[in-house]
């Protein structure tokens, strides 16, 4: 929303409604009557939407699924900052004990479904013009503040001190981003060049001295990369980013990844998927990923020959597919209802075995190990990095030795179960939509979008539009714009228009999580810049 269209708007609106009907129908209306109006179709994204950017007024929902409206009114009346933002429901329950409900949890108004437009125009005008009295009540008392700054003065001394170390953290984020840049660059130019002379008729002599370059040039990548992750989280706690995922497809893609290895060493990689394991979880698919990349490494590099298997199992699987909150820091801990159950790991190989007293050394950072024999088996980072994302996850690691002569590592983490799988959110034969056929914002997916939406990633979309353009479509997905978005895909050049596809689908049914998740990685760039 730019500075004109505020000063033009009557006031911003936020639905809540899990009804894509309700929502277009009361967005098209009070759009034309000139309020700027944001949906969202569950409890959730709208505190995500409200702490971004409060609204003037809000429309909610009361029989919703995840949170119903009683519990959204009642977290936003109960943060200082929100408390003052009138509500009126919008319930199909019309018993005296459900309004008297919804007064009690801090409502300002009423309305029974079905809704006439007229009455619920002279409602909202009116909750508008009160909430209009409110802010100039607020202004005129504002000089109160004065007196209030001559206490803060004892607290300038406090601040001054955190922008200080602010500032420090940032240059040091900035000194690292800097080496990363230029370290890494040379170093991946001479693996390049290594690999490149590799394919050239060498002697026995200068094919050894190559393949000492090329295997210390790994070696000091992969320590300067581990260097840096070790340094970035000694300056944060590890975020999580959880979302609902297809685990035994993961699993399948995490083999397709190492099959060259595979075939290279003549090694059997066998994946066994226990029946009580449930396909579609919901955890951080990304850290899972790194974990389970790093020691698939160390059972690759440390086996020469015969088998490596990986088992996974559950314990205490959950009976059935069920909504859980997401792990983010804008969304109030008290949605994590759902107890999660255990996923058990273990990766077991005929490598080398662990020699005695080494376990204790494993997880120490820059530890020497008599399995590193080699310039690049490792730098003493790996498993350490390893246990700490586990452990953000909820579990921990252990190595062992294993019968077959080898190596058994076996983690755990804790993980919910799912309720959104790929045929609920790529399938729009369920989706009837009300608007007329000449109506842009009208988005079906077409059967050769599906595999490319579960393909899209935010590296895709970088290519296709610039970070400017992305960033504006995160700040519009945070607050509910869906208008806005559908404005800013009409920009997306013709020759990306699978995404324009997909994303106005999200947007036409506000899956604006999908988008949150696809530009967040833009948007955190822009923040380590």
């Amino acid at each position: 929303m730019n500075a004109d269209s505020a000063n033009l708007s009557k006031g911003d609106i936020l639905i809540i409604d899990d009804s894509p009907d309700n929502l277009r129908v009361l967005s098209t209306t009070l759009t034309e009557r000139g309020y700027e109006v944001r949906c969202v179709k569950s409890g959730t994204m709208a505190m995500i939407g409200i702490q971004a950017s409060p609204p003037d007024l809000i429309l909610l929902d009361i029989q919703m699924p995840e949170v119903d409206g009683y519990e959204v009114c009642r977290r936003i009346k109960a943060d200082p900052g929100t408390a003052e933002i009138p509500i009126i429901f919008l319930s199909a329950l019309d018993e005296v004990l459900d309004k008297v409900k919804a007064f009690q949890v801090g409502g300002s108004d009423y309305i029974t479904k079905p809704f006439q437009i007229q009455e619920v125009l002279a409602r909202v005008e009116n909750q508008l013009t009160i909430r209009r009295l409110q802010k100039q009540l607020i202004q005129k008392n504002q000089h109160l503040q004065q007196e209030i700054y001559e206490h803060q003065q004892t607290e300038a001394a406090l601040r001054s001190a955190k922008e200080a170390a602010e500032a420090a953290s940032y240059a040091k984020s900035a000194f690292l981003a800097q080496m990363s840049h230029e370290l890494r660059t040379p170093l991946n130019h001479i693996l390049g060049f290594t690999g490149l002379l590799q394919e050239e008729s060498l002697t026995a002599t200068q094919q050894d001295y190559l393949n000492k370059i090329y295997s210390s040039s790994r070696h000091l990548l992969k320590l300067i990369n581990n260097i840096l992750t070790i340094t970035k989280n000694e300056n944060k706690q590890l975020s999580l980013n959880q979302q609902d995922f297809d685990l035994s497809a993961l699993l399948q893609y995490l083999k397709s990844i190492w099959q060259l290895k595979i075939e290279d060493k003549n090694l059997s990689f066998i994946i066994e998927f226990a029946a009580n394991t449930p396909a579609w979880i919901h955890t951080d698919k990304d850290k899972l990923i790194q974990i389970l990349n790093s020691v698939l490494d160390n059972a690759f590099r440390f086996t020469a020959k015969g088998s490596i298997i990986m088992r996974v199992s559950a314990i205490n699987p959950p009976i059935s597919s069920i909504r859980i909150p997401t792990d983010t820091p804008d969304i109030d801990s008290a949605t994590a209802q759902i107890a999660p159950f255990t996923l058990k790991f273990e990766i077991e190989d005929t490598g080398l075995d662990i020699v005695d007293g080494e376990l204790s050394q494993l997880f120490k950072l820059f530890s020497d190990s008599e399995m590193d024999h080699e310039p690049d088996q490792g730098t003493g980072l790996g498993l350490s990095i390893t246990r700490q994302f586990i452990q953000r996850l909820g579990g921990d690691i252990a190595v062992l030795g294993s019968s077959r002569g080898g190596t058994l590592v076996s983690f755990s983490i804790q993980a919910f179960p799912a309720i959104h799988h790929s045929a609920s959110f790529l399938s729009s034969s369920s989706d009837q939509s009300t608007r007329p056929e000449s109506d842009p914002a009208s988005f079906r997916l077409s059967s050769s979008a599906h595999d490319f939406a579960a393909a899209l990633n935010s590296e895709m979309l970088q290519v296709a539009m610039p970070d400017s353009w992305i960033i504006k479509l995160h700040h519009a997905a945070i607050k509910g714009f869906d208008h806005q978005i559908l404005q800013l895909l009409r920009e997306i050049p013709a020759a990306h228009t699978q995404i324009a596809e997909i994303l106005g689908y999200w947007t036409d049914n506000f899956y604006f999580d999908r988008i949150i998740h696809l530009t967040k990685p833009v948007i955190e760039k822009q923040v380590m810049e």
